[in-house]
């Protein structure tokens, strides 16, 4: 068999070239990848060669947003046949810090991630990852939407942290690939009220032809709403979404005494809203795989066929404002190759 990969040598140049091929450790699974897609750090690295302190140094393959087939196992797999139909986990922990013995293993310093530098990516015909990593597609899923259950999970983590539940109001700022999947996963969570902002028409329509409720230029009103999950990046963005948000908490006195005042993005809230606001906008849980891997079971099904409306959601449980910001970053502290010992 041959593997081909895309290899990434330096900005603007990428290279397709033989790799060899990999083997499986005793609890890794070879995957022939049919699926994959291109994420924000691809191109990134494509135009930049770096992502803030991740640093293409030598030729690496790109891509981490993958699906496939199992083609061969260690010889201490159990979880996986050859034959089987998987999506990629493209983070791998080392299962052994302390971030991963409490369960955050989306947390761990020494994680091993497809295309970050130096570790090699899935723009290629083959990949090895550890069983565990790997989960099964369902028969009426495509591998190209199995390739979407990584950005997916970013979603989905977004509107855990941010408290999405039925009957809520949900304004996600920023409607690229990231935010549309945020905003439905919201619905899918049982929001009745999703607004999407952007600047790009395009991209707009794309949400309201995805389930958004509504959808915001950049002189529109989003009104109050009862979560804010930022996906933009933007510090008007930031500012307008946190002003939705913080209306009706701050004058049902939710948060109390509406002094003193802090700023945040150019934006003047109650500094009791600001510690609820900075403590839910910190970075601590900001990675793009959910705190648990069997999660990922649950995420397959937000894709399937759901009432876009949500006719069954509840009422709204009250005022209490929830933020996420999930713009995705690296992860940090890769410095192995991608191949675990058996654990």
């Amino acid at each position: 068999m041959t593997n081909r990969a895309a290899v990434l040598h330096a900005p603007g140049d990428v290279r397709v070239e033989e790799r060899p091929m990999p083997s499986p450790g005793a609890r890794e699974v070879v995957v022939e990848v049919t699926a994959v897609g291109v994420c924000g750090s691809d191109v990134h690295y494509y135009e930049h060669g770096r992502i803030g302190d991740h640093v293409v140094r030598a030729p690496m393959i790109l891509g981490h947003e993958s699906a496939g087939n199992v083609v061969e196992v260690g010889s201490e797999v159990s979880r996986h046949a050859v034959g089987d139909r998987v999506t990629l986990e493209p983070g791998v922990p080392c299962g052994r810090c302390v971030q991963c013995r409490a369960g955050r293993y989306n947390l761990c310093p020494d994680v091993v991630f497809f295309a970050t530098p130096p570790v090699d990516g899935a723009f290629a015909n083959f990949v090895a990852i550890h069983e565990d990593f790997a989960f099964a597609l369902p028969d009426g899923m495509s591998d190209e939407v199995g390739a979407l259950m990584e950005p997916l999970s970013v979603g989905i983590w977004a509107c855990r942290k941010a408290g999405v539940s039925a009957g809520d109001r949900v304004l996600v700022t920023g409607a690229g690939p990231i935010g549309l999947l945020a905003a439905q996963v919201a619905l899918a969570f049982g929001a009745t009220e999703v607004s999407v902002s952007d600047v790009n028409e395009h991209r707009l329509g794309v949400a309201a032809a995805t389930g958004a409720t509504r959808t915001l230029g950049p002189d529109d009103d989003p009104g109050e709403v009862d979560a804010l999950i930022e996906c933009s990046g933007h510090p008007a963005a930031v500012a307008a979404g946190i002003a939705a948000a913080i209306t009706l908490a701050c004058s049902d006195g939710v948060f109390g005494s509406s002094t003193p005042t802090t700023t945040t993005h150019g934006t003047s809230i109650p500094a009791s809203c600001g510690r609820r606001f900075m403590a839910a906008m910190a970075p601590q849980q900001q990675y793009s795989s959910p705190p648990s891997a069997p999660t990922w079971g649950s995420h397959m099904s937000i894709v399937l066929p759901r009432d876009p409306k949500n006719t069954t959601g509840g009422a709204s449980s009250g005022p209490t404002v929830r933020t996420a910001s999930f713009i995705r970053p690296q992860s940090e502290g890769v410095s192995r190759r991608l191949s675990l010992k058996p654990r």
